[in-house]
Order: C-alpha cells, then structure tokens, then sequence
C-alpha cells in the first residue's frame, strides 16, 4: 500500500487533509489509540469519533472540520505505538513483540532491546508527516480559540505530542482554558457534558490528568495552566488534608472510599507542586532569600505524602485482590500516585541541592510569630525567637548552611527510597503505551538516573541497592525506545555503572579493612517502602537534635557538619496544617533588625561541604560520571 497526497475537492480549504492514509491503516491506528491513557481521558469522545468515521466509510474529509482535526490529532498519537509496516518499515518484528501493546507488564516480559524499533520510526517518517499534518490542520481551524469537546481534546493530544519532541508549547494552556470552560457551563447547565464531569468516574479520571499536567510543568519549569480553583470545579470542592487522609487510611477503606481518598491525595500532590515554584523556588522567588520555616514544612509534607502513599498501597493491593472486576483500575491508582509522590521529592531534592550549591543559601529568613500555623513544637529553628513579632532575621553563612543542611540530607534519604519505588513502578507498569508516554511516567528518567549514579557514587545507597534500582531503570529505556528515542544512550551509561558497581562490590567483599558505608540498608531508616506502615512504632521514632551548643558540635563533628544519622525522622515533626494554605509574609528588610541568639557554632569549613567533599559518607569509590555535566 502507498500513502499518496490527493486533494479533497469537496472539503473545505483548511480541513482537506494533505495526506491521503490506506483505509486499512486508518482502522489500525484507531485499534492502536484504544490502547493508549489518552483514549480514558475524559474529554476524548473516542467511541463516537470512531462511530463517525465508520460511518462515512473512514473518509475524514466527510466529518466536520474540528472532527477532522480530531481524528488526525488520533491517528498522529497512536502513530508513535503503532507497529504497522507503514509506521515502522517492513523489517521483521521480534516474535514476542507481535502484540506489544496488550502486552501485561512489558518490563518484565519483553526481553528484547525495542529501542531498534524506535530508530525505525524516525527513520520512515510517517509518524512525523501524521503530527506535521495534525499541527497543520489545528491551526487553520483556529482550534485553541473555538472552544468545544473535540477542541479540547485535540489541544489535548496535541499538547501531548508537540512536548515529547519539542518541549513547552501553547496547546496545554489552550486545553485548560477549554476545560475550564466546559466545565463552567457544565455547572450552569449540567445535561449539557453530564458524560464530562459530575461523577465519581469522571472526576477520578480528571484528577490523574490535572496532576500529570501540573507534574509536566513543574519539570519544564514553568507555572501550571490548571488552577486551583479549576481542580475544585472539575473534581470537587471537598478535599481532605494530607493529615486526614493519613488517619482515615489507618482505618481502611471500601473501593468507594478508595476512589475518594485518590482525589483528595492527587489534589495535595498538585498543591506541593506549586507550591514548590510559586513561593520556593521558581520565578515568582527570585530576588528573595529563602524561608527555612517553608523549606522545613514542606520536608514534613513529602515525608507525610510518602506515609500516605504507602497506606494508599497497602489498600489498593487488598481491594484488587478483592475486585478482580476494578483489578486494573485499582493498581493503575496507585501507580499514579507512585509517579506523584516520587517525582515531586526527585524535584525538592534537586532543589535543595541547588540551594546549598549557591552562594545565596545566604539569602535564608526565619519568619517568626507568637501564634498561628507557622509556630508549634518541632518546628522552631532558632532557640530563644519564640513569642517575638514577626519579622525577618538574618542568617550568617555557617548558620544558613548549617540549618538547611540537614533538610537536604533527610531530602536526599526520601529521595532514594522515591527512586526505588519510581523503577518498581516502571517494572510493574501495566501497558507499554503508558511507560511510552513522557508526560505519564518518562518525564524525568534521565534525572532518575543522574540521581541514583550519584547517590551510588557516594556512597550513601548501598551498590546492591542501586544496582537493581538501575537495571530496572535501564529496563524501562529500552521498552519505552519503541516509540521515542530521547534519552536511551542511558542504557549504555546505566550498563557500564552497573558493571563498575558489581566490580567495586567484589573488591570491597574481599577487603575487610573497607570502610563502613552508611546505606540505606540501615534498618533504622525504615527504608522499604514495602513495608507500608504509615505510622511506624513511636517507640523507636528519633527525634532531630537541636542546633545545640559547641560543646555538642565538637563531641559530634558530625552533627557539627549538618549530618544526623536519624535524618528520616523528618517525617515526624509536629507540625500544624502542614496540608493548608501557608501563609508566609514577604521577607523584608534586615537592616537594623537584630540576629535572633542563634546557637554557637564554630566557622563553617567549605573543605568539609558533605556536597562537595564527601566528608559526611564514606565514598565507595573515586569514579564519577561525566555524562551529565555537559
């Protein structure tokens, strides 16, 4: 079959489709995209698109012209998993991969290295001639402007399409404007999209796509298209605090209340991530120091989001095993909430480290009041500004360091057992279309993968550790090469890590004079996160030593550099509405204000910078990667 160029005499201008596809590679496409997220999502009118098409006998230039857009928006997207001749040459197919998109987790049954096939897909064309002609039809009918369900499905997999190749672009915010409002008009007159919103599946749906949406901004670096207020239109006013949800979690839950505790946990995760660059570390920051009390509060924040997480896990795991019926549904909930919670710590962690690798860790305030959320016990960071007026009080370079310090080490524990958990996920995910699709869970994998070589590098995950963590990752880059190739010359870096990571632990068994590496393995760090228990025994809590005196640093050099071998226990500061909206006051002038009585503490060595020399962690080796640096 040839794919030639014809024009449709009897469409209009703008909607005649400049390329003319087989009708039998229509049909496929079609079957390709129902295997895709994209088809649940639910603005996406599929079945009716579908019906449409059959109908005209799969003529697209018979449909009308925001149809039209739709399906070729379609036929772009399904285009990047689709293993048909046309798409991706007619090489032979690897025998196991002849029905890869139904495959169940295709990380740990597909053996062969796909990323061949996704090197064949860019070398055809075809894939790229469907997105050039999707993005031509889109903007000759004005759909960012139009606003309509098959509008806003297109800007959606436009959106989708355009960032995995070309970053950034404006179809995300045309699709949110769009959604907003639709749903406006819904709640005006319900009967109008009562198969959009309203119920408990359609908000379940909503609230995974929002989330992933405002988890894609934050990795771009950008501020979110989708606001609050518009989440609580689409999913619901009624939202329950990190807090809550911890503590009903403790008692279990039905599949109803599983659903309603999911939205309520995706809304928490998309308001740390604004958090994170609105009031942080982002645009609306710079030209202002940082506010160690909001740096602090939102470390307890991930820690509680993570105990959460594991409670919902423990949960989804039961009721699966309870509704074989909701088997898939389920453990695709929880797996969303992995890819939330995870991907918001990888992206504190890189934040704190940038934070200490600054000169301006010297721009660091304490906001200080007698009342209110931002004062209780285990929060306080400086001993003796209890009851004063708020105010801004500067810190000197040792005590910025000193004081955020710690945070980064307790940042840098959570993040390691968020990087197991993302590579369990990736192993575990149900369908390739998912793991193929950057915006679901390919967001950030060179960063996981930057993350764990330094870690492992360090010293401070075992090698044992961050090699399984790595494989799996590696695992992960070759199935998701099928459709994309961006980032998969990681394998090649992951292989040869790995393989310097078995060497350094063969060499390190047979020496019994090796030193001592502090690894996750310690049992006091409750690491795994298998063991899903949100609220460990109190009995063997820790509790993060004061910024005490310089007797106390001396005895402890240690402490005295920021290290607390009970880091973890950032998880249980007492903290009150650590789920709310906190209100921190602009940082003002320090000229004339008075230092608040900061604890003795000797100058700080940069020669012993636990970021830059290693004084903290023994290191399991000299080795460093280069590949990142570029």
């Amino acid at each position: 079959m040839c794919i030639c160029r014809r024009t449709i005499a009897f469409a209009s201008v703008s909607s005649r489709p400049q390329l003319q596809l087989p009708k039998r590679l229509m049909q496929d496409l079609f079957n390709d995209f129902f295997y895709t997220p994209y088809r649940i999502h639910p603005i996406m009118p599929f079945d009716r698109i579908r019906a449409r098409l059959a109908g005209c006998d799969w003529q697209p230039s018979s449909l009308s012209p925001q149809e039209c857009v739709l399906v070729h928006c379609i036929f772009a997207l399904a285009s990047t998993v689709s293993i048909d001749p046309l798409i991706i040459g007619p090489e032979p197919f690897p025998k196991e991969c002849i029905n890869i998109l139904s495959i169940i987790n295709p990380v740990k049954n597909v053996k062969s290295d796909l990323r061949e096939i996704g090197r064949r897909r860019e070398s055809v064309g075809l894939c790229q001639q469907l997105r050039a002609e999707a993005l031509r039809q889109a903007q000759n009918e004005a759909i960012t402007v139009w606003v309509s369900p098959e509008n806003a499905a297109s800007c959606s997999l436009l959106d989708a399409l355009v960032s995995q190749y070309d970053g950034p672009n404006s179809y995300g915010a045309a699709f949110a404007w769009q959604a907003r409002r639709l749903a406006e008009s819904w709640y005006q007159q319900p009967q109008l999209y009562n198969w959009i919103f309203g119920t408990l599946e359609c908000s379940t749906k909503w609230a995974t796509c929002l989330m992933l949406d405002v988890l894609e901004c934050l990795h771009s670096d950008r501020s979110a298209a989708f606001l609050t207020p518009d989440e609580q239109l689409i999913c619901g006013h009624d939202q329950l605090s990190l807090e809550n949800l911890a503590s009903l979690l403790s008692q279990g839950c039905n599949s109803w209340q599983f659903y309603g505790y999911y939205i309520s946990i995706t809304f928490q995760i998309t308001r740390l991530a604004r958090e994170v660059y609105e009031r942080i570390r982002g645009p609306y920051t710079r030209g202002r120091p940082y506010d160690l009390q909001l740096i602090k509060h939102y470390t307890a924040s991930l820690h509680l989001l993570h105990d959460v997480y594991n409670a919902l896990h423990k949960h989804g795991v039961l009721l699966a095993r309870q509704n074989q019926n909701q088997n898939f549904t389920i453990l695709a909930i929880v797996r969303m909430v992995s890819i939330g919670w995870t991907d918001l710590t990888l992206h504190f962690y890189k934040t704190t480290k940038e934070m200490l690798e600054e000169s301006s860790v010297t721009d660091l305030y304490y906001t200080a009041t007698s009342d209110g959320p931002w004062h209780g016990h285990g929060i306080d960071i400086i001993d003796g500004l209890d009851g004063l007026e708020r105010g801004t009080y500067s810190y000197s370079s040792s005590l910025a360091e000193l004081e955020l310090t710690p945070i980064f080490l307790a940042v840098r524990t959570l993040t390691c057992k968020a990087a197991i958990d993302h590579s369990e996920m990736i192993e575990d995910i149900y369908s390739i279309s998912r793991l193929t699709q950057t915006k679901f869970v390919g967001g950030d994998l060179k960063g996981w993968v930057e993350f764990v070589i330094d870690v492992t590098d360090s010293g401070v995950m075992s090698a044992s550790e961050g090699i399984q963590t790595l494989e799996r990752l590696r695992d992960g880059l070759k199935i998701a090469g099928f459709a994309w190739r961006i980032d998969t010359d990681l394998v090649e870096v992951i292989d040869s890590h790995v393989s310097a990571l078995m060497d350094s632990s063969s060499a390190s068994a047979q020496d019994p004079a090796h030193m001592h590496i502090f690894t996750l393995d310690n049992p006091d760090l409750n690491y795994h996160h298998t063991h899903l228990n949100p609220h460990p025994d109190p009995d063997s809590q820790h509790t993060v030593p004061q910024s005490g005196s310089a007797t106390q640093a001396a005895a402890h050099p240690d402490l005295a550099m920021g290290y607390d071998p009970h880091i973890d226990s950032f998880r249980n500061l007492e903290i009150n509405s650590v789920s709310g909206h906190m209100h921190v006051p602009p940082p003002q002038a320090s000229a004339g204000v008075p230092p608040g009585p900061g604890p003795e503490i000797s100058p700080y060595d940069h020669d012993h910078d636990p970021l830059v020399s290693g004084y903290t962690y023994a290191y399991a080796s000299t080795r460093s990667s280069n590949f990142f640096k570029s």
